[in-house]
């Protein structure tokens, strides 16, 4: 069962079946969320002291995604 925002109405009896298809509906949404799986640095820059570091990674999820300039 999808998750239903107007349920529980206000004021309506509890109902443990509609609570725990609710948090059912709630699980698939959450599980859907894509996710990192693996990560690898290419590279990193050491600068001075007191400027930003910068990184190149890429990162995999459900395929391959570059993150540059971290």
């Amino acid at each position: 069962m999808p998750y239903d925002p107007s349920k529980p109405a206000s004021g309506s009896p509890d109902s443990s079946a509609e609570m725990c298809a609710q948090f059912a509906g709630l699980k698939q949404l959450i599980d859907t969320v894509p996710t990192i799986t693996d990560a690898v640095v290419d590279s990193v820059s050491t600068l001075n002291p007191g400027d930003p570091a910068t990184v190149n990674a890429v990162a995999s999820r459900r395929g391959r995604a570059r993150i540059a300039g971290m």
